[in-house]
């Protein structure tokens, strides 16, 4: 019997510490997914903090295409009225095949 005892013995024990390797472990495993909770946490916020940025940037973008679009108007219309007007054609009455003469 005694061999038997010795053997059920021998085999808690490898059982017992078994249980404290996979305890051991299990303890890392629950770290870790901790560990990475709280980088999502982390990351969740600073992906929330850009994408805002990126709805600011994107608002001033359309904000100052207006702007350069309005002054591109503005810039043609000035043009427009600033430009000398066309040269007109005046009747000369003259001798000969030229009637017509610009001035």
């Amino acid at each position: 019997m005694l061999s038997v005892d010795s053997t059920a013995e021998r085999m808690a024990a490898d059982a017992f510490k078994h249980r404290q390797e996979l305890e051991a472990q299990l303890q890392k495993e629950q770290e870790a997914e901790k560990a990475l909770q709280m980088a999502a946490s982390g990351d969740a916020k600073a992906r929330a903090e850009s994408e805002a940025a990126l709805a600011k940037s994107k608002e001033a973008q359309t904000h100052l295409r207006q702007q350069i679009e309005e002054s591109q108007k503005q810039l043609k219309q000035q043009e427009e009225k600033d430009k000398p007007p066309p040269p007109q054609v005046v009747p000369i009455r003259r001798r000969g095949p030229n009637a017509w003469m610009r001035t």
